[in-house]
């Protein structure tokens, strides 16, 4: 018996000699799926630079009788760590909350991208349920029931920080995020919108606009009140955002102007169909209040300004002016 045991210790010994490497940089979190048994996970610990030796941490776990205690979920290890602190994270279930930023101007493919990274929602499950109505979800928020149903949700993750449970199922995710717009879109801002002759949507499309356009929050209400005149005299808004959103790209051209689609605000007259992104508080308000003055068009200049003008003329001049 005595010789079996030295034996298991000599060559415990001589797998640590071979296989002991420096603890390589680590990255991000650590993420156990549904599934994972303890030789996966051990790998995965090594590879990633938190143990030192996987036979050592498998014979702590085997000591520990702890190998079938393993939970899936999102771990953040503390510098440091030795084995038997991190056997004891990981079959606690510590840090199962991911912590998903959603920042203003973002869309929903950005969203699906953080999701798929950081939860159990995959991206495909994401678009199943932001792209599509969902009469469930729909019902349940009085701010949607002037979206038409055959559109989806864009425009109404709310820029926030949310912290989701890693298997958090994409309903779930939603109406969490749901609730948040709610309470920022509060009741005085719902009325004001009532006040404006518009709906929620139509707020909602022209401040996502706003966001893509425009940084400060005066020019956001100046732009604002350009493009609601804009609207309300029969003149195409001819925003740049809405066909970079249709075309997935950072770089239109003016063939690009000529493209059919509802999105196309040179070609087609009001609002586009669906709002852009995701706007944050500041744009909703500057669409709810638009700041009225004499100007009917605007660039961004190189240096990040917004530059106004009154007349086609003045825009031609501030172009060649800023732009070329």
């Amino acid at each position: 018996m005595k010789k079996i045991y030295f034996l298991l210790v000599f060559l415990l010994v001589i797998f640590m000699l071979f296989e002991f490497t420096p603890i390589e940089e680590k990255e991000g979190d650590f993420i156990i799926q549904r599934g994972d048994n303890f030789l996966e996970v051990t790998n995965n610990l090594k590879n990633r630079g938190y143990i030192k030796s996987k036979t050592l941490f498998i014979y702590e776990l085997i000591k520990s009788n702890k190998k079938s205690e393993i939970k899936a979920g999102k771990y953040d290890f503390e510098k440091e760590m030795n084995d038997q602190e991190i056997i004891n994270v990981i079959t606690k279930g510590f840090n199962s909350l991911s912590i998903i930023t959603i920042i203003p101007g973002t869309t929903t493919k950005n969203i699906a991208n953080t999701l798929n990274k950081r939860t159990s929602i995959t991206q495909e499950d994401f678009f199943e349920i932001a792209l599509l109505d969902n009469e469930e979800i729909t019902k349940e928020f009085s701010f949607l029931k002037d979206k038409p149903v055959d559109v989806g949700y864009e425009g109404y993750f709310f820029p926030d920080t949310y912290q989701i449970d890693f298997y958090e199922n994409k309903e779930n995710l939603v109406k969490i995020v749901f609730s948040n717009f709610g309470k920022k879109l509060n009741e005085e801002l719902r009325k004001d919108i009532e006040k404006n002759n518009r709906s929620i949507f139509e707020t909602i499309i022209m401040a996502s606009m706003i966001e893509k356009e425009v940084v400060i929050y005066e020019d956001k209400q100046i732009v604002s009140g350009i493009l609601w005149k804009r609207l309300d005299n029969g003149v195409p808004l001819q925003v740049d955002s809405t066909l970079l959103y249709f075309l997935s790209s950072d770089n239109p051209n003016v063939d690009d102007r000529n493209i059919e689609s509802w999105y196309n605000t040179y070609k087609y007259k009001g609002l586009p169909i669906t709002p852009i992104c995701n706007p944050g508080i500041e744009s909703i308000k500057a669409a709810i209040y638009p700041k009225s003055s004499d100007y009917w068009y605007y660039l961004n200049a190189k240096n990040g300004e917004t530059i106004f003008s009154k007349t086609l003329g003045e825009q031609l001049i501030n172009k060649a002016k800023y732009l070329e």
